[in-house]
């Protein structure tokens, strides 16, 4: 996930034009990927969810 915020922050507070739509495409792509992989090994039930919403927000 760093990376994708470490190319997001760059893009808005650089000015750095990097966000071209195949990049774009990538990153989803590759979170997607990451989702697929890891969907599997990891159980959250309903409390676990709610404490990551609370860590997110």
């Amino acid at each position: 996930m760093a990376p994708m915020v470490t190319w997001l922050m760059s893009a808005l507070w650089l000015g750095e034009r990097a966000f071209t739509p195949s990049r774009h495409a990538g990153m989803v792509l590759g979170l997607a990927g990451l989702t697929v992989m890891f969907a599997t090994a990891v159980d959250i039930d309903a409390r676990a969810a709610i404490e990551i919403l609370n860590l997110e927000f």
